[in-house]
């Protein structure tokens, strides 16, 4: 990944995305660049693949693939 992002997520079950203003450059604070909603459980971890896709998993036993410029799910994983 290109650094270009930053993932956290929690007991509210989303997986929150920011962008990071580039180095030397002012860019808007806090600023939500997509959230992901379809875990039904807390969100224990999120890793980017690359700039295109994320995967989560969730207190709900699942793990989804997320292809973030869509901000849809690629592929659901099951316990």
């Amino acid at each position: 990944p290109s650094s270009r992002y930053v993932a956290c997520g929690g007991l509210d079950n989303l997986c929150s995305i920011f962008a990071v203003p580039e180095t030397g450059k002012e860019g808007p604070k806090n600023k939500v660049y997509c959230e992901l909603a379809q875990h039904e459980g807390y969100l224990s971890c999120c890793r980017f693949i690359d700039d295109k896709r994320i995967i989560t998993s969730s207190g709900d036993s699942s793990c989804i693939l997320w292809n973030v410029e869509q901000r849809s799910p690629e592929l659901h994983f099951n316990d």
